[in-house]
């Protein structure tokens, strides 16, 4: 691969990261939905914005 191949490939992983703490607020959003809900009460939403994601 020459140099300008791997300035592409490197441009193409680094746009495919998220913003840095994005996971660390998801994972505090569902903890929190978890606590206060409970499991049973969560998994019906926690699927649907899973279906959603996918799209």
């Amino acid at each position: 691969m020459t140099d300008k191949n791997n300035a592409e490939v490197m441009a193409w992983f680094q746009q495919q990261q998220t913003p840095a703490g994005w996971f660390d607020l998801l994972l505090i959003m569902i903890d929190g939905m978890l606590n206060n809900a409970g499991e049973l009460e969560s998994q019906p939403f926690l699927r649907q914005m899973g279906g959603s994601a996918g799209r």
